[in-house]
């Protein structure tokens, strides 16, 4: 959640509430290397690039 609050992109993505970020979890619209994540997803060290669909 620190790096979306962060980023300066995407000022909806700025503001997303926990569970609008549980929901997008919830319809797979989360993407991590192109596969749909779970909130326990781990990333892999340095940079990973993650979708987020809709934004």
């Amino acid at each position: 959640m620190k790096a979306l609050r962060e980023q300066k992109d995407n000022l909806k993505l700025r503001v997303l509430s926990r569970t609008e970020f549980k929901q997008l979890f919830r319809d797979k619209r989360i993407l991590i290397k192109g596969q749909a994540a779970t909130p326990s997803s781990s990333l892999a060290a340095g940079t990973t690039y993650v979708d987020i669909l809709g934004f």
